[in-house]
C-alpha cells in the first residue's frame, strides 16, 4: 500500500514539475489531462516499465472510474506485461459493457477463435496502425483517426508517424499538441520537407499567421524544389493579399511540379476567371476534369466560363451537369441565368419559381423581372425588380426598373430611376459596369 501511494505521490511531482499542477476535480473537467496520463502510460510501456504505467492507469481510474477508453489501456499493459488471462477477462468485461469494443485489435486478437471466419494479422505493427489511420482520415473520422496514430507513433518514433498524428491533432482542434507533433519531426529529421509543410498549413489553419507560414513553406523549397504543395500554398497566400497575378504564377509551377493536383488546378482556374482570363480559365478547368469527373464545382465554372464566352449551349450543359452532382439554389439560379441568354423565358421563371423559391434572393427577382420584361409584361417585371431592391439597392436593380418604366411611357419615374441607379454607391465590380452601361445607354461614353 505504501509503494502504491509513494507511486502515486511521485507521478503527480511529475506533473507538478511540469507545471500540470491538477487536483482530482480539476480531472474530471479536463479531459486532455486523462490523454497526457495515458501517453505517458504508453511511455512507461514501451520502456518495459509496466508498473510505473500501471501505476498512471490505476490514477486516472479512480478520476474516470469504468471508463472504457482507460480500462482498454490497463487491458494492453497487462497483456504486455505477460499477464494475458487478467487482459483477456478485463478486454471481456469492457466489451460486454461497450460492444463498439469488439472491433478493436485487443478483441479481435484475444477472441479471435470466437469469431468465424476472423483472419488475424500476424503482428499490429505502426505500419498497420499508420494505414488504419490513414484510412479513417480519408473518410473525415478524425478521432478514430487520432487514435491510430497515436499508437502508430507510440510503436515507432518517425517524422511520418509524428506528421500524420499532428495533422490528426489539427483536425481535433487540439492545437498546442498538433504543433508539438510537427516540431517533434522536424527534431528527427531536420532535413524533411513534408514537416515544414504542415507547419505552415498549421499557421495558415489554425494561428492564421501568413509570415510564419511564407518561412516554413520557403523552407521546405530549399529543401525540394520540386515539391507542388509548397508553391500552391504561397499562391494561396498572395491570393488572400489580393495579389492574383503572383497567386496566378505561383499556382501554375504547382501544376507543373504535379500534373495531378486538383486543388492547384482548381486555384489557378477561379483565379484566372477572377482576372477574367476566360478562355484560360475555361480550358484549366477542362482539364482538371480529368482529375474530378464528379466534382461540382468544376462544372460550375465552366458554366460561368461559357457565359462569359457567349457559349450558352455549353453553359447550360455543364450546369446541368453540376446540379445533376450538387441540385443548390446557386446552381438552378446559373441554369436561371442561362435560360434567360438563351430566349427561353418561361423556362428560366419556371426554375426560379421552383427550384430556388427563397423570399430572401434579390438575384432570383431581378431575374424574374427580366424574363417578364423579355416576354413585354411590364408590370408583373416592375413588381419583381422592386422586390429585389427592397432586399437589396443595387444600382442594376434600379436601372431596370428605370428601363421598365420606359417601356411604358412614363418618362418622369424612368429619370427618378435612372438618377438613384447613377447615384447609388457601387459595392461590387459588376455594379460599375452595370452603371457604365447606364450611361452607355445614355450616349455618355465619357
Amino acid at each position: 500500500m505504501k509503494k502504491i501511494l509513494l507511486s502515486l505521490f511521485l507521478s503527480l511531482f511529475v506533473f507538478t514539475q511540469a507545471n500540470c499542477e491538477i487536483s482530482l476535480q480539476s480531472y474530471t473537467q479536463n479531459y486532455d489531462l486523462i490523454d497526457d496520463y495515458i501517453d505517458m502510460a504508453r511511455i512507461y510501456t514501451d520502456n518495459a516499465e509496466y508498473e510505473k504505467a500501471l501505476e498512471y492507469i490505476d490514477t486516472i481510474d479512480k478520476i474516470s472510474p469504468n471508463n472504457p477508453k482507460i480500462l482498454y489501456e490497463k487491458a494492453i499493459i497487462l497483456k504486455n506485461y505477460n499477464q494475458p488471462i487478467l487482459a483477456r477477462n478485463l478486454m471481456q468485461e469492457i466489451a460486454r459493457t461497450n460492444p463498439e469494443y469488439k472491433e478493436t485489435y485487443l478483441y479481435k486478437e484475444f477472441f479471435k477463435d470466437d469469431i468465424p471466419g476472423f483472419y488475424m494479422p500476424k503482428d499490429y505493427n505502426s505500419d498497420y496502425y499508420q494505414k488504419k489511420g490513414e484510412e479513417a482520415y480519408k473518410e473525415c473520422k478524425y478521432e478514430k483517426a487520432l487514435e491510430y496514430f497515436r499508437k502508430a507513433a507510440l510503436l515507432k518514433k518517425s517524422v511520418e508517424n509524428y506528421n500524420n498524428l499532428g495533422k490528426a491533432y489539427v483536425k481535433t482542434n487540439n492545437a498546442q499538441k498538433a504543433l508539438k507533433c510537427f516540431e517533434q519531426a522536424i527534431n528527427l529529421d531536420i532535413k524533411n520537407p513534408q514537416s515544414y509543410i504542415n507547419l505552415a498549413l498549421y499557421y495558415c489553419d489554425i494561428e492564421k499567421d501568413s509570415k510564419k507560414q511564407m518561412h516554413y513553406l520557403k523552407q521546405a523549397l530549399k529543401l525540394n524544389k520540386d515539391l507542388a504543395e509548397p508553391y500552391y500554398q504561397i499562391g494561396n497566400i498572395y491570393f488572400d493579399k489580393g495579389n492574383y497575378e503572383t497567386a496566378v504564377e505561383y499556382y501554375r509551377i504547382a501544376t507543373t511540379k504535379d500534373d495531378i493536383f486538383f486543388d492547384a488546378y482548381f486555384a489557378l482556374g477561379s483565379t484566372l476567371f477572377k482576372l477574367q482570363q476566360y478562355e484560360e480559365s475555361f480550358l484549366v478547368f477542362e482539364k482538371s476534369l480529368n482529375l474530378e469527373l464528379d466534382n461540382p464545382k468544376v462544372y460550375e465554372y465552366l458554366a460561368k466560363t461559357a457565359i462569359e464566352l457567349r457559349h450558352f449551349g455549353n453553359a447550360q450543359s455543364y450546369i446541368e451537369r453540376a446540379i445533376a452532382i450538387e441540385p443548390t439554389p446557386d446552381n438552378y439560379l446559373l441554369l436561371s441565368k442561362i435560360l434567360f441568354f438563351n430566349g427561353n423565358f418561361d423556362e428560366s421563371i419556371r426554375v426560379l419559381t421552383t427550384k430556388i423559391a427563397d423570399k430572401n434572393n434579390s438575384e432570383m427577382y431581378n431575374y424574374l423581372g427580366l424574363n417578364y420584361f423579355q416576354k413585354n409584361e411590364y408590370q408583373q417585371a416592375l413588381n419583381f425588380f422592386f422586390k429585389a431592391v427592397s432586399i437589396k439597392t443595387k444600382p442594376s436593380y434600379l436601372y431596370n426598373i428605370a428601363v421598365c418604366y420606359n417601356a411604358m411611357g412614363d418618362k418622369t419615374n424612368m429619370q427618378q430611376y435612372a438618377n438613384k441607379a447613377v447615384n447609388t454607391s457601387p459595392n461590387t465590380p459588376q455594379d460599375y459596369i452595370d452603371i457604365s452601361i447606364f450611361y452607355l445607354d445614355q450616349n455618355k461614353t465619357q
